[in-house]
């Protein structure tokens, strides 16, 4: 039996990764959906994450999410190297929000990023 466990398009795999989950969610009425936020304290209580806090980035005002359960799905940090090609939001703040709430992080060493890219411009040498 043969299962696809990749998929690809091209240069906007992520763009058409994001779009398709996207045009989901708004398929389902109980899926609330925070647009253009970013989170900046996790809420504990007992032990237990209870929820998170957000600003709204279009007006910077604090929003308060309460849940049963949270997953941090933040992707990496991989702009703390000056040299390279990530993104500008792949800062590693989800990690870090974890970590101030004592999560171990484990093999933070191990970076993916292009190792040939132009010093100063985000370019890759290939």
């Amino acid at each position: 039996m043969k299962i696809e466990r990749t998929w690809f398009a091209a240069d906007k795999t992520g763009f058409h990764m994001l779009h398709t989950l996207f045009q989901t969610s708004i398929k389902y009425p109980s899926i609330k959906r925070f647009d253009e936020h970013f989170c900046v304290d996790l809420i504990v209580e007992d032990g237990r994450v209870q929820g998170v806090v957000a600003i709204e980035i279009a007006s910077g005002e604090f929003t308060l999410v309460e849940a049963r359960s949270v997953v941090i799905a933040t992707g990496g940090a991989g702009r703390v190297f000056r040299e390279n090609t990530n993104g500008g939001v792949v800062t590693g703040d989800g990690m870090a929000l974890a970590y101030r709430h004592g999560v171990p992080l484990r093999d933070m060493e191990f970076v993916q990023y292009h190792p040939t890219c132009m010093p100063g411009t985000g370019l890759l040498f290939t």
